[in-house]
């Protein structure tokens, strides 16, 4: 009897620590999301990593916003069925690894840990403040090197420009 209550402490306490860490993979990848895509794209696994993992270690493995996970199931296949009919498969693999965050991200949420509203205040706000940096970054470098040209854009590879102009 000792055993399994020892057994059952040591569950809770590592299952606190992946809470945990997917609350920290969720805010860095809140916070990554005006920056390069490598980075960002990094964190997307390494959350959906995390969500499994936690899904395979709870007790009750309950699969959450199964009807919103169909609807981008079913998005993302109708995008693998336009592979089948295109001849030059190149523009549409790229096209599918662009779709691609349409299937992991409601995966990190239907598989990972509820996320208490307190903590999806926090994890906006990470968004908000790394959207303003990058905002203030990018005004910076206007106001010294003028916003003119093509300097300003190249000056700034770690921002994804068309992500920033439809975050601001």
């Amino acid at each position: 009897k000792i055993n399994k209550v020892k057994i059952f402490a040591f569950h809770m306490i590592a299952s606190s620590r992946v809470e945990k860490l997917y609350f920290l993979c969720l805010v860095s990848l809140s916070a990554t999301i005006p920056f390069t895509i490598k980075l960002n794209g990094i964190l997307i696994f390494v959350t959906l990593g995390v969500a499994i993992f936690f899904f395979i270690k709870s007790e009750n493995r309950i699969i959450r916003y199964k009807n919103h996970l169909i609807v981008f199931l079913a998005l993302y296949g109708m995008h693998f069925i336009g592979l089948l009919n295109s001849q030059n498969t190149k523009p549409v693999f790229f096209d599918l690894e662009q779709k691609l965050p349409l299937l992991i991200v409601p995966l990190i949420f239907a598989l990972g840990p509820p996320v208490e509203r307190k903590k999806i205040v926090f994890v906006l706000t990470s968004f908000i403040v790394s959207t303003f940096v990058v905002c203030m970054l990018s005004f910076r470098n206007g106001f010294f090197m003028g916003f003119e040209g093509e300097d300003l854009y190249n000056n700034l590879l770690f921002i994804r420009h068309p992500y920033l102009g439809m975050y601001c």
